[in-house]
C-alpha cells in the first residue's frame, strides 16, 4: 500500500482552522507522524479528503504540501499500517458498542411507541459512520467488515442522505496529486505538490 505524506502549514491561520484541518485528516484515518505532518493512505477516498483540507487551508491563508512515499520504504509502510490497524480496530469496537446500545434501546416490542423519524435519523448516522469506516479500511480488517455488515446489511433500511450540489465558484483551487502512473513519475519524494487555480 502506498502512502501520501501531507505537511500542513497553517502558522498564520486561526487555531480553529488548524484544529479543523487536523481533525478532518484524523477522522479520515490519517496517521500523525509529528506536529503538522500526516501519513495518508493513497486511495481515491483519502485523496478527496486531502483535497478538501488543502482548499480549507488555502482559504485560511496557509498551505498543504503533498509528497508520495517510495516503494522501497517498506519498513516505514509497515509502521504506518500497524498504526492505522490499531486505530481502525479501536473505531470498529466503538461503533460496535454504539450499535449494540442502539439495538437494545430501539426495540419494536417496547411499550412506548418509537418516533420513526428519530429512529431513522439515529440509524442513518450509524450507517453513514459505518460506510465511512469501511472506506477508511484500506487494510481489509475482519473487525471492520463485521460491524459494517451488521449495520448496513441487506435487512436494514438504507441511510437517508441529502446531497447538496453546488456550482464550483470561478477561480476555486484544484488539487493536483503526485502522478504514480505516468512513465516519468518519480517514486521517491515527489513534491511539493501545491494547488493551482482554474
Amino acid at each position: 500500500m502506498m502512502w501520501l505524506i501531507v505537511i500542513v502549514q497553517l502558522a498564520r491561520a486561526a487555531p480553529r482552522q488548524r484544529r479543523r484541518v487536523s481533525g478532518e485528516l484524523a477522522a479520515a484515518g490519517a496517521v500523525g507522524i509529528s506536529e503538522g505532518v500526516w501519513a495518508v493512505p493513497d486511495t481515491r477516498f483519502h485523496r478527496t479528503v486531502v483535497a478538501a483540507c488543502m482548499r480549507r487551508a488555502t482559504n485560511a491563508g496557509g498551505d498543504i504540501i503533498i509528497m508520495n512515499t517510495s516503494p522501497e520504504n517498506s519498513p516505514t509502510h509497515d509502521v504506518l499500517e500497524t498504526a492505522l490497524t490499531e486505530r481502525l480496530r479501536s473505531e470498529a469496537a466503538g461503533l460496535a458498542l454504539r450499535w449494540k446500545a442502539f439495538t437494545a434501546t430501539h426495540r419494536p416490542d417496547i411499550s412506548e411507541p418509537l418516533d420513526q423519524t428519530e429512529w431513522h435519523k439515529a440509524l442513518s448516522r450509524l450507517q453513514l459512520e459505518a460506510t465511512r469506516l469501511s472506506k477508511k479500511d484500506v487494510i481489509g480488517l475482519k473487525e471492520v467488515g463485521s460491524v459494517v455488515k451488521r449495520i448496513t446489511g441487506p435487512d436494514m433500511p438504507p441511510a437517508r442522505v441529502v446531497r447538496i450540489h453546488r456550482q464550483r465558484p470561478a477561480g476555486e483551487l484544484t488539487v493536483h496529486f503526485p502522478d504514480l502512473t505516468a512513465p516519468t513519475a518519480q517514486h521517491s519524494t515527489q513534491g511539493p505538490v501545491l494547488c493551482s487555480s482554474q
